[in-house]
């Protein structure tokens, strides 16, 4: 796994958008966070585009949680 912001901000902001709990969760407070920062993913964006690297960031946050 690299350090790259970019996989590091999509593979967070796929994570709160499917896990998050309602607003007022801290996983729903991220999607907001990544918005202050000036991160805007296209409409489309799923987890099937993320890089190898985005994906195994996904994947540790959820089995994080699990």
């Amino acid at each position: 796994m690299n350090f790259d912001r970019w996989d590091i901000c999509e593979a967070w902001w796929l994570y709160a958008r499917d896990y998050h709990e309602g607003q007022g969760s801290w996983s729903y407070d991220i999607l907001g966070r990544l918005y202050r920062m000036g991160y805007r993913p296209p409409r489309d964006f799923e987890v099937e585009k993320l890089t190898q690297n985005g994906l195994d960031i996904y994947e540790r946050l959820v089995r994080a949680t699990a």
